[in-house]
């Protein structure tokens, strides 16, 4: 499982982190929302690539090079 913690931007990043592909797959589902943290599920086998793709994509937008998050995997939640 993936954790996104960010504060705000929380409907931009759930759409923008579902629609990321991998392989010609999408490979996050959001799962649920606890305060700040959105969940998102994945099948993807190698977590840090996994984070670094959430992150690069949320940092390659206006407002991902100024707003405040974190993208951290969880094994089990």
């Amino acid at each position: 499982m993936i954790l996104v913690n960010c504060p705000l931007k929380q409907e931009e990043i759930i759409k923008m982190v579902e629609n990321i592909e991998i392989g010609n797959k999408k490979q996050f589902k959001f799962c649920k929302k606890q305060g700040i943290t959105l969940c998102f599920k994945s099948d993807f086998s190698d977590g840090k690539l996994a984070c670094s793709t959430i992150k690069q994509t949320i940092k390659s937008t206006d407002w991902g090079k100024v707003v405040y998050f974190n993208v951290v995997e969880v094994q089990n939640m």
